[in-house]
C-alpha cells in the first residue's frame, strides 16, 4: 500500500556503517536507537555542536566526533547517516551524503521551505573536442535535489505495519471520497513540522493535491519553529475532502488514517487495518499485537531502519513529486493558521518554481 514497499537485497552481512548528526536533544534518542540496533549497525563518527550530552555520545559509540557535519561527512563516509537532528544540517550536506551513496535517514526533514529545495544546483560536465575545456553547465534543481530513494524520513507511515499490511486502496476503495488523518507525538518524539510532512504525503497520495487548505493552531509560518496543535481542513476539486490533527505535545505516539471511498471503508493504525466494503462487510483485517501496539518512538525509528537493513529502497520518482508537494500543503497549513484565510499549496508551488 505505501510508496517505499518494493526493496532491493542488501548483500553484505556485516555490520552496516552509520555517522551520526544530531543536537544535544536528542542525543538520548539517536543511542536509545542504536542499542536496540545492536550489532547490525556500526558507529564510525559522531557529530553536533560542541556540547558535553555530545562528547558523552561519541564516548559512549567509541567512535570519530567532529562539530563539522561535512568534514564529518568527508572524514567517516558509510552506509547510513542518521540526521538525528535538522539543526546544523543543510540540503547541501544531505546532497553530499547522497551522492557518497549514503542513505540519509532524517528524524525531520531538512527542508523546511520549498526555496530550500531549490538551494542545490545541478552540474552537468560535457565533453569538447580534444584540446578543449569541458563546459561545465548549471540548472536549477527539480523537485528534490537528491536521488529520491536515498533519503527517508522515519518514522514513516508509509513504512509503518499497518500501512504495509492493507490492501491498495486505489483498489479497495474506489474513488475516495473523504479522509482523516491524526498523527499525535510527544514533546521530543519528531518535530511537527516532520508530522506534517508524513501526514500531507499520506492524503495527497490518496486524494491529491488539495485546491485549498484551512487551518488553525499555527504559531508561526516558520516550519522549523512550529510546535503545538494543528487543524486542517482540505478541499479538493472533485468535492470531496480531508481533515488533519497534528500534534507534537500529545501524551502519546499515535498515527491513525481513516478513508471512505465510493466501494469501501479502511482504516489504518501504525500497526493494524480494518477494510470494509461498502456493504458493511469485513473484507480484511490485520490485528495488533499487543506488545506492537505500544512501540515507542525510538521502536519505531528502530524498527523502520532494521528493515532497510536488509532491503534497501528502490527508485520511486514518483516519491519526489508527493514529497513536494506535501511540503507546499505544510506551508500552506502554517499560513493559513495565520491569515485566518484558506491557503492553496498550488499557489505556493507556482510561486516557488514548482508548479
Amino acid at each position: 500500500m505505501g510508496t517505499l514497499q518494493t526493496m532491493t537485497p542488501l548483500t553484505s552481512t556485516s555490520p552496516a556503517t552509520v555517522t551520526i548528526w544530531t543536537d544535544p536533544a536528542r542525543a538520548p534518542l539517536a543511542l536509545s536507537v542504536l542499542q536496540m540496533l545492536g550489532s547490525s549497525v556500526q558507529p564510525l563518527g559522531v557529530g553536533g555542536p560542541r556540547h558535553a550530552t555530545i562528547d558523552e555520545l561519541a564516548q559512549q559509540l567509541n567512535c570519530h566526533r567532529d562539530d563539522d557535519l561535512r568534514k564529518l561527512l568527508v572524514d567517516k563516509p558509510a552506509s547510513f547517516v542518521l540526521l538525528a537532528s535538522s539543526s546544523g544540517a543543510s540540503v547541501d550536506d544531505v546532497v553530499m551524503a547522497s551522492s557518497q551513496g549514503s542513505l540519509v535517514l532524517m528524524i525531520d526533514p531538512i527542508a523546511a521551505s520549498l526555496d530550500a529545495l531549490q538551494s542545490t544546483k545541478t552540474r552537468s560536465t560535457t565533453k569538447r573536442s580534444s584540446g578543449e575545456e569541458p563546459i561545465t553547465t548549471e540548472s536549477d534543481a527539480v523537485a528534490l535535489p537528491w536521488p529520491e530513494s536515498q533519503v527517508l524520513l522515519l518514522p514513516s507511515f508509509f513504512n509503518c505495519v499497518g500501512w504495509s499490511s492493507a490492501a491498495d486502496p486505489a483498489q479497495a476503495l474506489g474513488q475516495v471520497r473523504s479522509l482523516s488523518f491524526t498523527s499525535l507525538g510527544r514533546p521530543g518524539e519528531g518535530s511537527l513540522l516532520a508530522r506534517l510532512q508524513d501526514a500531507w504525503e499520506v492524503i495527497v497520495s490518496l486524494a491529491g493535491l488539495p485546491e485549498t487548505i484551512d487551518a488553525t493552531g499555527s504559531t508561526t509560518t516558520d516550519l522549523r519553529k512550529l510546535t503545538g496543535h494543528i487543524t486542517a481542513m482540505a478541499r479538493f476539486a472533485d468535492g470531496s475532502g480531508a481533515t488533519l490533527h497534528a500534534s507534537d505535545q500529545a501524551a502519546s505516539c499515535q498515527r491513525e488514517l481513516r478513508a471512505v471511498g465510493t466501494q469501501g471503508q479502511v482504516r489504518v493504525a501504525q500497526q493494524d487495518y480494518d477494510l470494509y466494503a461498502s456493504t458493511g462487510e469485513l473484507l480484511d483485517h490485520k490485528p495488533a499485537d499487543a506488545r506492537e501496539n505500544v512501540m515507542s518512538f525510538e521502536q519505531l525509528v528502530a524498527a523502520q531502519w532494521r528493515a532497510v537493513l536488509s532491503h534497501r529502497p528502490q527508485p520511486r520518482p514518483e516519491r519526489a513529486k508527493l514529497s513536494v508537494h506535501a511540503l507546499a500543503c505544510a506551508m500552506a497549513t502554517a499560513l493559513s493558521g495565520q491569515t485566518g484565510q484558506p491557503e492553496s499549496p498550488g499557489q505556493l508551488l507556482q510561486i516557488h518554481g514548482q508548479g
